[in-house]
C-alpha cells in the first residue's frame, strides 16, 4: 500500500467506528515503524555528512586564508627591513630605561633578563625566529636584579638566560642594568661572566652593592672600557678597595653619580665629559660637589640634583650647607630639587649655591622642581644678582629657564637688565595646587611691554635711532601661563623682535596642571591671530599656540 493510500486509510477509520482485522492492523502499524527507522537511518547519515562537510569547508576556509596571507606584504619584506622593524620593538621595550627599584618576583626578574619582547617576536613565525634569534643587535640588553639569584633554582636559569644572551649578541655593544637595592652581594660567576665581556660595554645602569662593583673591577683584568659612552652609578654601603674599573673610559660621555661624589671611584678627566649628574644628593652632600666642579670646562653639562627632605621634619632647623666658595668654568648647569621642602630651606639652600659659586663660562641655566607646581623653588634675588656680576653673565648667559620658580614680576624686570646676552628664555605663571605652591601673575601686559622693543629717538637722524629694550638679543621665548593678558599686547612684543634675516620663536603654552575651567571661553583675538600666521607663513616667526586657539 502507497503511503498515500495508508494515510487516506487511517483518516477514514479515525472518522468512522468501522475496525480493521487485528492482523492487518499489526501490519500496518510493523510498515509504518520500518518506514520511520529508515528515515531516522537516513538522517543520522545526512547529519554526519553534514559535519563532515563543516570541518571541511573550515579546512578550506583555513587554507584559503593561508593563501592570502602567503601574498601579505610583509611576507616580501626583505630580511634587513624585518630585522629594522624588530629593533624598534627593542628599542620601544620601556624595562631598561625605566626601571627605578628591583623586580619584586623571581619571574619578573627572569622575564626582564629574557628580552621576552624580542623573545616574543621570535615566536611568531619559523622566519621570524630564524631573523630574531640570528640579529645579535636584538639581544644587547641585560637586566640582573638580586631577585635572579634567590634560589639555586633561579640561579640556574638566570645563568643559562645570561649565556644565551651574551652569545646571541656576538660582539655588539651591550646595555646593562644592575639593580640590587640590598647589601646582600649577587652571583659571583654572573658579575666575572659580565666582566669578560666589558669591551662590549655601551651602556651601564649599577645601583648594588659596594662588593659587587668590587667584584666586576677585580674581574675587568685589563680596565679598559673602549665603548663606554654612558654611566650611572650608586653603590650600596662601602667601598673598601678602589673601583678603577672606570678610569680608562675613552669615549665615556655621560656619567651620572648618585648620592654624591665618591672618591674611591675612579673615572677619566671630567674635562673630556659631556655631561656630569650629581643625582639625589642629600643636603649635606652638596658641598663636596660644589668643590669637585671646580675642574669642569665650558663644554661640560651639570646637572645637579638633591632634596631638602632631611630638614623637612623640622621647619625650624636652620640649613647650613657650608660650602666653600668655587669657580667654575662649567658652561651649562642645571639644578633640580627633588620631594618636598620648607620655602626658607630652598631659598637657604639655593642662596648658599649662588653665593659660593663663580660661573664665568656658563651660557646656559635651568631650575626645575620634582614637585611643582605644588613647591615651586624659591628665588634668592640678591645672591643670584651677585653670581651673575661676578661671574659676567651679562656677556656669557645666553639660556635661562625659570619655569618652575616662583619670581615675582619686579624682580623679574630688575634680573633681565642683568643679562642683556640672553637669547632663550622660560618663563611660568604660578597656581596652587590642592593647598600648595603660590599664585602668581607674571606673564601679563606690563611684561609684554617690557620685552617691547621701543626707539629712543635722541635725534631726528637715523644715526641717533637705537632699539631701547630688555634682552635685545632674545630670540625663544617660552611661556607657560595662565592667558590673562591682552592679545594685543602680545602682538606687539612679537612684531618688535621680528627681524629680517633672523626668526623669533614665541611658544605660548597653558599653565602645567591648570584648572582648564578658567581657560575654557578665552578667545584669541582674530586680528591678532591673522597677523600672526602672516609672520608665520612669511618664514619670519616659529609660533606655538594652545589648541584652541590655532
Amino acid at each position: 500500500m502507497s503511503t498515500a493510500s495508508q494515510e487516506h486509510l487511517i483518516r477514514d477509520l479515525l472518522r468512522s467506528h468501522n475496525q480493521l482485522p487485528l492482523s492487518q492492523l499489526s501490519s500496518l502499524s510493523a510498515s509504518l515503524s520500518d518506514k520511520m527507522a529508515q528515515c531516522d537511518d537516513e538522517l543520522a547519515q545526512l547529519r554526519a555528512r553534514e559535519k563532515e562537510l563543516a570541518i571541511y569547508r573550515s579546512s578550506l576556509e583555513e587554507q584559503y586564508i593561508q593563501c592570502q596571507s602567503i601574498s601579505a606584504p610583509i611576507r616580501r619584506l626583505p630580511a634587513e627591513i624585518l630585522a629594522e622593524i624588530f629593533a624598534i620593538v627593542v628599542v620601544t621595550a620601556p624595562e631598561f630605561e625605566t626601571i627605578k627599584e628591583e623586580p619584586s618576583s623571581t619571574s619578573v626578574a627572569l622575564h626582564l633578563l629574557s628580552n621576552a619582547p624580542i623573545r616574543t617576536v621570535s615566536q611568531v613565525c619559523y622566519r621570524w625566529s630564524i631573523l630574531a634569534l640570528g640579529t645579535p643587535s636584538l639581544w644587547t640588553e641585560l637586566v640582573l636584579s638580586f631577585a635572579l639569584w634567590r634560589t639555586p633554582s633561579s640561579t640556574e636559569k638566570a645563568m643559562t638566560l645570561l649565556e644565551t644572551t651574551l652569545r646571541r649578541s656576538a660582539n655588539c655593544p651591550l646595555r646593562i642594568l644592575f639593580v640590587n637595592i640590598t647589601e646582600s652581594p649577587s652571583h659571583v660567576p654572573a658579575l666575572e661572566l659580565l666582566a669578560k665581556h666589558s669591551a662590549r660595554w655601551l651602556v651601564v645602569r649599577f645601583t648594588g652593592p659596594a662588593t659587587d662593583l668590587q667584584v666586576l673591577s677585580g674581574a675587568t683584568t685589563r680596565r679598559n672600557l673602549p665603548l663606554l659612552e654612558r654611566l650611572t652609578v650608586l653603590p650600596v654601603g662601602n667601598l673598601v678597595e678602589p673601583v678603577l674599573l672606570f678610569a680608562n673610559a675613552p669615549r665615556l660621555a655621560d656619567v651620572a653619580l648618585i648620592g654624591g661624589v665618591n672618591s674611591r671611584i675612579s673615572l677619566p678627566n671630567l674635562t673630556t665629559l659631556s655631561t656630569i649628574s650629581y643625582l639625589s644628593l642629600a643636603s649635606t652632600d652638596i658641598a663636596a660637589v660644589i668643590t669637585a666642579i671646580s675642574s669642569l670646562s665650558e663644554s661640560n653639562r651639570l646637572h645637579l640634583q638633591f632634596y631638602l627632605d632631611d630638614w623637612t621634619s623640622n621647619r625650624s632647623h636652620t640649613l647650613d650647607l657650608a660650602l666653600t666658595p668655587t669657580s667654575s668654568n662649567v658652561g651649562h648647569l642645571s639644578i633640580k630639587l627633588v620631594g618636598e621642602f620648607f620655602r626658607h630651606h630652598c631659598q637657604k639652600a639655593l642662596s648658599s649655591i649662588f653665593t659660593a659659586l663663580t660661573l664665568p663660562s656658563l651660557s646656559s641655566l635651568s631650575f626645575d622642581s620634582e614637585k611643582y607646581p605644588r613647591f615651586p623653588l624659591v628665588w634668592p634675588q640678591p645672591q643670584f644678582l651677585g653670581l651673575s656680576e661676578r661671574s659676567g653673565f651679562q656677556t656669557t648667559l645666553r639660556s635661562l629657564s625659570l619655569s618652575h620658580v616662583n619670581i615675582s614680576q619686579a624682580q623679574l624686570l630688575q634680573l633681565l637688565p642683568a643679562l642683556p646676552a640672553l637669547t632663550s628664555l622660560e618663563l611660568a605663571d604660578h597656581e596652587r595646587i590642592n593647598g600648595r605652591g603660590t599664585n602668581v601673575r607674571l606673564i601679563t601686559d606690563p611684561l609684554f611691554a617690557a620685552l617691547t622693543a621701543r626707539i629712543n629717538n635722541k635725534s631726528n637722524s637715523d644715526a641717533g635711532c637705537s632699539p631701547h629694550q630688555l634682552v635685545t638679543n632674545l630670540h625663544t621665548l617660552t611661556l607657560h601661563s595662565r592667558l590673562q593678558f591682552d592679545d594685543r599686547a602680545l602682538m606687539e612684543m612679537i612684531l618688535s623682535r621680528v627681524r629680517v634675516g633672523r626668526r623669533f620663536t614665541c611658544s605660548l603654552g597653558l599653565l602645567l596642571n591648570w584648572d582648564l575651567t578658567e581657560a575654557r571661553g578665552r578667545e584669541v583675538d582674530a586680528v591678532v591671530l591673522g597677523r600672526l600666521k602672516e609672520l608665520v607663513s612669511e618664514g619670519d616667526l616659529v609660533l606655538s599656540l594652545p589648541v584652541g586657539w590655532k
